[in-house]
């Protein structure tokens, strides 16, 4: 990524673990952070949290509060990490599908989200896929 960044003005977001709060592996992020140094603009921490428990990484019950308990988990690992350069540069909630099989920002943002981890955000993020409707003719 650096040596794109080399040939390219290009920065970076880079997504570390998520799916173990017993083993959050925060050397991920700071090897990240060593290695991009000023080319890492963000670390987004817990991507589509809304759809883990469709791809098993959390029970059915896994809701926006439990997603709000376990980044504060994940955060409190990066904040005694001693190798951590930047504190401020997480990404989240990162929630992509809204009420139909997700969660919306808000019911992420109504656990009190913002207000607890606003000195450790350096982005909000969401995500939003496209849904493509065939063209028919006739």
């Amino acid at each position: 990524m650096n040596a794109i960044s080399d040939h390219i003005p290009i920065e970076w977001f880079f997504g570390v673990p998520f799916n173990d709060t017993s083993d959050p592996r925060s050397l991920v992020g700071e090897l990240t952070q060593q290695v991009l140094g000023d080319r890492l603009i963000g670390l987004q921490m817990g991507n589509e949290p809304d759809l883990y428990w469709r791809n098993g990484i959390r029970g059915a019950d896994y809701s926006p509060q439990a997603y709000h308990e376990d980044w504060g988990v994940f955060l409190n690992h990066y904040v005694s990490d001693r190798e951590m350069r930047n504190l401020t540069q997480f990404i989240a909630p990162s929630v992509c599908c809204g009420s139909s099989i997700g969660w919306t920002p808000e019911q992420v943002f109504d656990t009190g989200f913002l207000d607890t981890y606003n000195d450790n955000l350096g982005w909000i993020a969401v995500q939003q896929y496209v849904t493509i409707r065939p063209f028919v003719i006739g």
